[in-house]
């Protein structure tokens, strides 16, 4: 080989002339089966601004670790992310001490939306408040039951800290645990529990009658809920504080212009007309142009859980 062709094949290999990230399509997976949805929005929205296809792959089970595991131990090269929740990143670490990683084994990209707690009762309950429905569990312990969707989830860990707040012992509301979202607001609706704390399912059947909200952990009021007092208007200020989000993450050790190139797509998707009509119709709240220091917010959100559950003497 020539000294030009050997020079010319070191030149092709410097990292002037390194092909651009992403060169192929990039894999998000869903550890949830209750946001597979959510997912797909993003899978539409950015491809537009990352030129490459986005692919949804789905790894169910143990409240999100099997995903979440997936992507910690996948190559570090940004063609393998995850959208990583509280349950899967926080709340299934702590409290499952044989979990194969911690929260800060991955790099966050970006908080993608925010979608607070809403607690709901059915519309022909007796309970009309937030106090009345914990006054009526201090006063008959383990007579009523809530459905939740696992007790790694914060539709249990929620409900935990609200009745610690109002004074209440852990089992004084019975626990009945499903699948998923859908399931549980169901068993609402069908009268096989008394409320429900849950994220973004019991909008629509609030607006149409069947349920009726007692309140909601957003900051403010809810666009979709007007009429809803919020977590601090109910007497219940510290229930802000309990709210889901979705989180776009990748393996700990991502390249600087990874992360740098998600960083952008993910500011032009936060103005994308499509990806906001998706966020109003999951009941979220976009959270990409306004969380500056996602990494902050992943290590106030680790310091909340931990608080949480060792108060509430959860880990087993």
């Amino acid at each position: 080989m020539s000294r030009w062709l050997l020079l010319a094949g070191m030149l092709l290999q410097s990292p002037v002339f390194a092909a651009t990230y992403p060169e192929r399509a990039v894999t998000l997976i869903e550890p949830l089966a209750t946001r597979v949805e959510f997912g797909k929005s993003l899978a539409a929205s950015a491809p537009k601004f990352l030129n490459q296809p986005v692919q949804i792959e789905t790894r169910f089970g143990e409240s999100g670790a099997v995903g979440a595991a997936a992507v910690r131990n996948a190559r570090p090269d940004g063609y393998t992310l995850l959208l990583g929740r509280p349950a899967s990143q926080f709340i299934r670490p702590a409290m499952a001490p044989e979990t194969p990683y911690r929260w800060n084994d991955f790099t966050v990209l970006g908080v993608l939306e925010i979608d607070p707690l809403i607690c709901a009762v059915k519309a022909e309950s007796p309970y009309q408040t937030a106090r009345d429905l914990l006054d009526a569990i201090r006063k008959n312990p383990g007579s009523l039951k809530y459905a939740s969707v696992g007790v790694t989830t914060i539709t249990h860990l929620g409900v935990q800290y609200m009745l610690h707040l109002a004074g209440a012992r852990r089992d004084a509301a019975v626990g009945v645990h499903f699948e998923n979202g859908q399931q549980a607001v169901q068993a609402l609706l069908n009268d096989k529990v008394q409320f429900v704390c849950t994220v973004g399912g019991v909008i629509e059947p609030i607006k149409a009658g069947q349920l009726r909200g007692l309140f909601s952990t957003a900051p403010g009021r809810l666009p979709a809920l007007p009429q809803l007092p919020n977590a601090s208007e109910a007497g219940l200020r510290d229930m802000g504080r309990i709210v889901g989000w979705t989180a776009l993450f990748g393996p700990r050790g991502l390249p600087a212009d990874v992360v740098k190139r998600w960083r952008d797509v993910l500011s032009k998707v936060s103005r994308d007309p499509e990806w906001l009509a998706s966020n109003e119709r999951f009941g979220g709240l976009p959270a990409i142009r306004t969380m500056s220091d996602p990494e902050q917010f992943m290590r106030d959100q680790f310091a909340l859980y931990d608080q949480l559950i060792t108060t509430l003497d959860l880990a087993r």
